[in-house]
């Protein structure tokens, strides 16, 4: 297999999905109950988020301590309510208006400030060890980590040196 070193070679929709599991299913379930993401949309800026935690909770007459704010991308801030019941009553409206503060409130998806990278690298790798029966795209993807996208099993090794060799 010859390495790709013209990135626009690639397939353009080639796109790789982590493997849910337990513990990302446990912290998804509980951004889902407590957390949204506040954005500024007013003609105002957010200085920080102690900023936003300030008039924030204030607005919702709950202790500092029920809410943690922490800075996101362009202007946007993740807020973690202690209790899911102050999430809930911060989403009841659709903008806030915060003393000169104008947020918007989205729940927390899995998509919500998502962002799109492109991979940049491509590896070729030899599994050694592995029989000759073994070299289909099942196997290897046990072997390989979830974080890594499997482009093809080579099995066009012909001599005995090569055979050795599973190449992906």
């Amino acid at each position: 297999m010859d390495p790709v070193v013209n990135h626009g070679q690639r397939p353009k929709a080639a796109q790789r999905l982590l493997k849910t599991s337990l513990t990302l299913d446990h912290a998804e379930r509980r951004l889902q109950r407590h957390d949204v993401f506040a954005v500024v949309v007013g003609p105002y800026s957010a200085s920080s988020a102690s900023h936003v935690k300030h008039r924030l909770t204030e607005y919702l007459r709950i202790s500092a301590s029920d809410a943690k704010v922490f800075a996101h991308l362009w202007e946007s801030f993740l807020v973690y309510f202690v209790r899911s019941k102050d999430r809930t009553i911060a989403l009841s409206e659709s903008k806030l208006s915060l003393q000169g503060l104008d947020l918007k409130l989205i729940p927390w998806t899995r998509r919500a400030q998502a962002s799109f990278a492109k991979l940049r690298f491509r590896a070729c790798l030899c599994l050694e060890g592995i029989p000759r029966h073994a070299w289909n795209n099942d196997t290897t993807a046990l072997i390989l980590s979830d974080g890594c996208l499997l482009d093809k099993v080579d099995d066009s090794s012909i001599s005995e040196k090569e055979v050795a060799c599973l190449r992906v």
